[in-house]
């Protein structure tokens, strides 16, 4: 049995680390220092969500439950790259109401 603590490191904060890294990418924001409390918080309220997105896709795919329960990680394989396009796309988002 793998530890929870380790796959919400995992699962939550390495997909909302995605969200919040790749926003501030692509807004050109990465030279404003934020400090790693707010980082992580940030991550955390991101990762959240796909966490969720994570316990739907599993319920609804069979073979999938099974998949996370022997080796979570793999989760993060998956929603990481989701979680890098959804900052890109809340980036974007942005250029587009600013002008």
């Amino acid at each position: 049995m793998i530890e929870p603590n380790v796959i919400n490191f995992f699962i939550i904060l390495l997909s909302g680390f995605g969200v919040v890294w790749s926003y501030r990418h692509f807004t050109s924001q990465q030279n404003k220092h934020i400090g790693e409390f707010e980082y992580t918080a940030f991550s955390a309220l991101w990762g959240i969500p796909f966490g969720f997105l994570l316990l739907w896709a599993a319920s609804m795919i069979p073979k999938s439950a099974d998949m996370f329960d022997s080796f979570p990680m793999s989760a993060t394989v998956l929603l990481f790259p989701l979680a890098v396009a959804c900052g890109y796309a809340g980036a974007q988002i942005k250029k587009i109401l600013r002008k």
